[in-house]
């Protein structure tokens, strides 16, 4: 089974709902039928990159 390739703007989407409109990681992963785990590494990784902000 492979990953699914999810491009860096949709990435940056849910990222979004989940910093800036404060949706739980849950609800927007559920909104988007992912995996929550998922939408929590684009988060993390979305904050570590930005820690400076």
């Amino acid at each position: 089974m492979s990953a699914v390739k999810y491009s860096e703007e949709f990435k940056e989407q849910a990222v979004r709902e989940v910093v800036e409109k404060e949706r739980t990681i849950a609800s927007v992963a559920a909104s988007y039928d992912l995996v929550a785990q998922t939408v929590g590494n684009w988060v993390a990784r979305y904050k570590k990159a930005h820690a400076t902000d």
